[in-house]
This record gives C-alpha cells, structure tokens and sequence, in this order.
C-alpha cells in the first residue's frame, strides 16, 4: 500500500509523501529501520515503535509524549510472512530496539491486495503475529490498534476490517495486551474514514495522523 496523495494541516507536519516499489522500497526500508534503531539506542531517550504498513510508516511525527518514536511502517506490508513482505518476520528488529512501547495496526493489504486473503486466514495470521510479539518483546507495554476504517472506493473493506478487529480484540484480550478500538475517534457516522481524515479512503491526511497521535498521546499520558 503506498500513501502519495497528502493534504494540508495546521497542527503538525505533512505526513511523510511514500515511493513505493514493490520490493525495492521493502529492503530500503528494512535498511533505514536497522539505521534508525541504532541511532535510536545511541540516543537513549524511551522508544516507542509503530508497527505496520503504510499508515504508519506515514506518520510524521518523531516524538510522542516524550518517546522517541522508531518508525517501523512499511508500505504494502501485511500480517504475516509474505513471499513479499510481512509484519511476522521483522519481530527481531522490534525487539532490538527494546521499545518502551509498540503500537500495531496492520490488516488492510490483506484485503486490498490481489487476489485478497480471505478473512479466516487473515484472522489465523493476526493471531500468530499477536503470540510472536508477545513473546519477543515481554517487557514492552503492546497496544493492539484496530485496523482503521476505509472509505469511499474501498468503503466494502469495512465488513472484513470489522471481523478480523473482532479477532485483533479477543488476541489482545488472550496475551494481556491493550485493545484500542480507534473507529470512534476516526469513523463517521456510517462506520466508514471521515472524509477530513483521508486522502483516498485508506490513507490519512494530517487531520486525520493529528487524531490518532491525540490518541497515543492520551493513553500514554494516563
């Protein structure tokens, strides 16, 4: 999944504008990660990691709440392992980087993505990705986000991204993790992405990154 389309916003910088191609941008990526990690221990100031696809790895900001943040979004990356990519298997970069917190939310790709995975097998993948995080990295504090809303053109994603947060909840729930349910704060009355806060139905715009920072910010704070 790649973010190209930003808007304008008042209170932060512009979510970061995404080159994607394909496995090119995975290992460029996976090789700025390694770098950021290192230059983020040598900093030693608390870490906090977002964990996903390309709504992460859009995020602009480079602190919250006074955590370093280690962006560990990739563009087009899905839950588990993938002949392209997958969430599953770079755990070992998370853990090196002995995040205070990880925040997750992963899931859209492997809907949008042809031909799309079926919501069973996403279901069984976000399970296995739940239990290997929780086991590599025990003393982080893992907040489990929901898959975010979509809209417009992929408004009929929105029945799949309801079931597998049913299962993104109930993994939550069985490894003593945190479930943030992030579809009040970002979804409109008909249950799909505000228009304000996306670009294209899946990406946000910086209202839309301003709302879900507020969020991180709220629970970390209290």
């Amino acid at each position: 999944m790649s973010n190209e389309t930003t808007l304008d916003g008042p209170s932060q910088p512009e979510p970061v504008v995404i080159e994607w191609n394909a496995m090119a941008h995975y290992h460029n990526r996976l090789d700025q990660i390694e770098a950021d990690v290192d230059a983020a221990l040598q900093d030693g100031r608390p870490r906090l990691v977002l964990l996903g696809d390309s709504i992460s790895e859009g995020h602009p900001a480079k602190e919250i709440a006074g955590f370093r943040v280690v962006n560990m979004g990739i563009s087009g990356d899905k839950i588990a392992m993938e002949p392209d990519g997958g969430v599953l298997r770079r755990l070992d970069v998370v853990a090196r980087a002995k995040p205070a917190h990880v925040f997750l939310m992963v899931g859209v790709n492997d809907f949008w993505h042809t031909p799309p995975k079926p919501v069973a097998d996403a279901k069984a993948d976000y399970s296995k990705l739940a239990e290997a995080l929780a086991n590599a990295l025990p003393d982080s504090k893992l907040w489990m986000l929901s898959t975010f809303p979509t809209a417009g053109n992929h408004a009929d994603f929105n029945p799949l991204v309801k079931e597998l947060n049913e299962r993104v909840r109930a993994q939550a729930e069985l490894h003593g993790t945190e479930y943030v349910d992030l579809h009040p704060v970002l979804a409109d009355p008909k249950g799909e992405l505000r228009t304000e806060f996306t670009s294209d139905g899946i990406h946000l715009t910086p209202q839309g990154y301003d709302a879900w920072t507020s969020e991180m910010e709220r629970l970390l704070n209290g």
